[in-house]
């Protein structure tokens, strides 16, 4: 039989699917703690309409300005309709970020869509206000826009208490009446103990006029001097000004990271050697690796997608969340001393579900769980030299898909293997700087084509 030409066991066990799987490969790389890149959602500053002008028609209700006045300038800053990348416009902002060689801390932020922020744990690319028009007004009458291509960019790192920003913008078009045009970024944050650095620039941000289309550039970085954790919010304006009206200069508001975006940076997160910072709002994805280790990912599979509580599924929003102590209490109420495992089982261990290291364990108190007896009970078997299949146990009641824990037979090294790089040699909650109640996902890619539905499931290899 071919490796993955795997059969089926017939049979209706309480509507248990049918689930076969090979022998483990242990040379199978491990997967990557990288997340992928998501949307973010956060205050962008433009939620509320500003004062109707009658002769400011470039006015609209996703606008923001400047404190209005008796007399004298002002500027509004507007955002423009969100551009796809394959739009006319959306290739000319690209185009003039990509010629101008716009510095970039987050490499894949060139990639994404304007009109939207995205992030991952420990990068952020925010393009909801691009494309920005700024337009100058003195005496509430229009003066001219200008309009630019935006790219602001937050880099933070898991492994030293600082952070980064950037901003690249990149005019599309400048309306002559304006002259020259001058931009300033202003960044402030609310953090208790941190020092940010001096501005750099590359790139001046003034533009001659219309024919000026090069890159302005401002680089800074924070470093965070404290302890314990705090969580931090980020908040920016621009303040404009042109040569043809000196005083049509003010400043508007560019919002902030409230929402998805706020920073944390900690020095308590466990097997961290340093202090170090994350977007705690994104919600990382602990992966299984179900080529090494089947026989445990067909089982925590099982329970994510078929016990109704979905334990650590993304597919039904019910995320695991980490627990900093109390594990070997946990463990010792689902799988005592006391357990006996089934002898079909090569090297049986007691495997827990979910993990002594959340929440959602059976073993924690508040979840009313007294012993391992009351979790579902499988056990994994080989069907012959190369196939491997999971039953439930038929010493204990069949599964009912609504028990608060799983209890399974499973080899000792596919057991401790499969979930040794959450924290006690890989990393995954160092390098995403894990706290208590933190949220995760988890992924067992061998197994996740399959749904609940699916009377049979064919292990598919992540790494062919």
């Amino acid at each position: 039989m071919a490796y993955d030409a795997v059969a089926f066991v017939p049979g209706d066990y309480s509507q248990m699917p049918s689930i076969t799987f090979p022998n483990p490969d242990d040379s199978a790389p491990m997967p990557s703690w990288d997340g992928d890149v998501e949307e973010a959602h956060r205050n962008s500053g433009l939620t509320s309409a500003a004062t109707a002008l009658s002769s400011a028609p470039a006015i609209t209700p996703n606008t923001t300005c400047s404190p209005t006045r008796t007399s004298g300038g002002k500027i509004c800053v507007n955002l423009g309709k969100a551009q796809l990348r394959t739009s006319q416009l959306g290739k000319q902002m690209t185009k003039a970020l990509t010629a101008a060689d716009a510095n970039s801390i987050v490499p894949w932020c060139d990639t994404q869509n304007s009109g939207h922020d995205w992030y991952t744990r420990t990068d952020a690319c925010l393009k909801s206000l691009s494309p920005l028009n700024v337009t100058f007004l003195v005496d509430e009458k229009v003066v001219g826009t200008a309009h630019f291509a935006m790219q602001q960019e937050i880099k933070l790192y898991n492994n030293f208490g600082e952070f980064d920003q950037t901003l690249s913008l990149v005019p599309t078009e400048i309306d002559p009446t304006l002259g020259a045009v001058t931009l300033r970024w202003n960044a402030a944050s609310d953090c208790s103990d941190c020092t940010q650095s001096q501005q750099q620039t590359d790139g001046a941000l003034t533009w001659a006029g219309p024919e000026d289309g090069h890159v302005g550039s401002v680089y800074f970085k924070t470093l965070w001097n404290g302890t314990g954790k705090e969580r931090i919010t980020l908040g920016w304006s621009i303040t404009g000004s042109i040569s043809a009206l000196p005083e049509a200069s003010d400043e508007a508001d560019l919002g902030n990271t409230i929402g998805d975006l706020d920073v944390r940076c900690d020095n308590m997160t466990k097997g961290a050697a340093n202090s170090g910072c994350v977007f705690p709002d994104y919600t990382p994805t602990y992966t299984v690796n179900t080529d090494r280790y089947p026989a445990a990912g067909a089982y925590y599979w099982l329970m994510k997608e078929k016990n109704s509580n979905h334990f650590g599924s993304r597919t039904h929003n019910t995320p695991l969340h980490y627990l900093t102590d109390g594990q070997t209490d946990n463990r010792e109420v689902v799988c005592p001393d006391s357990w006996q495992g089934r002898v079909e089982t090569p090297d049986v261990s007691c495997d827990e579900y979910a993990f002594a290291t959340t929440k959602e364990s059976g073993g924690v108190p508040a979840n009313g769980v007294t012993s391992g007896d009351e979790c579902a009970q499988y056990y994994a078997t080989p069907l012959n030299d190369t196939i491997w299949t999971l039953y439930f146990d038929d010493n204990y009641p069949l599964p009912t898909w609504s028990e608060k824990c799983g209890r399974a037979s499973i080899p000792l090294a596919q057991n401790t293997g499969a979930l040794a790089p959450f924290g006690r040699t890989g990393g995954f909650v160092w390098y995403n700087r894990m706290l208590g109640d933190d949220p995760f996902w988890l992924a067992t890619p061998g197994f996740d084509h399959c749904t609940s539905a699916d009377i049979t499931c064919t292990f598919q290899r992540t790494n062919p």
